[in-house]
């Protein structure tokens, strides 16, 4: 009509040409690749950021290793635990054709396929244990003493007092000791941590004396009460024949408590005694540097691949995209130029 102004129609911009398809598509409308080079150029511009981050931190690891953190000694015990002699089995088999309560009353329930180690360890590590080691050789003041020397002792603010200061001890000796057994050579090997090299050996010492004394006590006492139980179960029999044979068990547990209270092996034999290395077994500040620059410089390798990484382009993402002059995309798709001196007026079109 004429008079009016007619609105332009909008010209779809974002269209490509006929016959235009972009360099990385030239292939087919998607492929799902990545380029290995794209990584390595990415990893060649952050090198140096790399490199002095990794350097930093092995650095601060040296020296918080060096100066700053305490020094653990370890100190290392081997012994070899002595298993039931053939006379105790062979009387404990007595007894248990006998009768199977006069075996349990007379304390010689002995398994011997058990392993001394088996009973050793609980002991080594129970809490009546740990505490009758500190009571005895008074070590609460050693143990609390070195406790506030610690790095996070210093850098936190003093805390109230632990409520049972006893299963506060317990649980300092426990993370300090520790023991193993192997079943291939049949030893048992004793570690303790101490910040002082002498107070570990002392420490270790103290614990491989104080078990060998618990068991020969705990043995005393088995015989001393089988002795009395076998007493009475004599006096009870009229068989001349069983009475001999209980005279026999009498005389052995008398022998074997009299052998428990001399014998300097008892229980078990020390291979190697308490000894302590001249260096700290930890911190290692140069092991310790190494891995903080290993695990830095691979956190920030996967940073830099995982968050700068080339997206992909998804299917039907070529039709609106564009090719920039290197030949990747650069996501618009400019659109042809008109002729110069002839506006395009949409109605002239119709």
């Amino acid at each position: 009509m004429k008079g009016e102004i007619e609105r332009p129609v909008a010209r779809p911009s974002q269209a490509a040409p006929a016959g235009y398809a972009p360099a990385a598509f030239a292939d087919g409308p998607y492929r799902d690749e990545v380029d290995l080079r794209d990584y390595a150029l990415k990893l060649k511009e952050w090198w140096r950021t790399i490199a002095l981050a990794t350097l930093a931190s092995m650095v601060a690891t040296w020296v918080v290793a060096s100066f700053l953190m305490t020094k653990w000694y370890r100190a290392t015990a081997i012994i070899h635990p002595v298993a039931p002699s053939g006379t105790e089995s062979r009387l404990a088999g007595l007894l248990g054709s006998i009768g199977g309560g006069l075996a349990a009353s007379s304390g010689l329930l002995i398994n011997p396929s058990a392993n001394p180690a088996e009973e050793y360890m609980p002991i080594l590590k129970s809490y009546a244990f740990a505490t009758a080691v500190v009571g005895k050789h008074k070590l609460a003041a050693h143990l609390l003493a070195q406790e506030k020397r610690g790095l996070l002792s210093r850098l936190l603010p003093e805390g109230r007092q632990p409520r049972d200061l006893s299963w506060h001890i317990f649980r300092i000796m426990k993370d300090r000791f520790d023991c193993e057994f192997s079943r291939l050579t049949g030893n048992m090997t004793l570690h303790y941590f101490d910040p002082d090299r002498q107070a570990a050996q002392r420490i270790l010492d103290d614990y491989v004396g104080d078990l060998r004394e618990k068991l020969r006590s705990q043995q005393a006492q088995d015989a001393a009460q089988a002795v009395r139980s076998l007493t009475e179960q004599v006096t009870l029999t009229a068989d001349v024949v069983l009475q001999a044979q209980l005279y026999e068990l009498i005389a052995r547990q008398i022998q074997r408590e009299k052998l428990a209270e001399v014998q300097a092996d008892f229980a078990f034999t020390v291979l190697s005694p308490p000894t302590v290395p001249d260096r700290p077994y930890k911190p290692r500040p140069l092991f310790d540097a190494v891995l903080a620059g290993m695990l830095t410089s691979f956190l920030l390798v996967f940073g830099i691949l995982a968050f700068g990484a080339p997206a992909r382009v998804a299917p039907g993402e070529p039709a609106r995209l564009g090719a920039a002059p290197d030949g990747r995309f650069s996501g618009h798709v400019e659109a042809p130029e008109e002729p110069a001196g002839e506006p395009h007026h949409p109605a002239a079109a119709r």
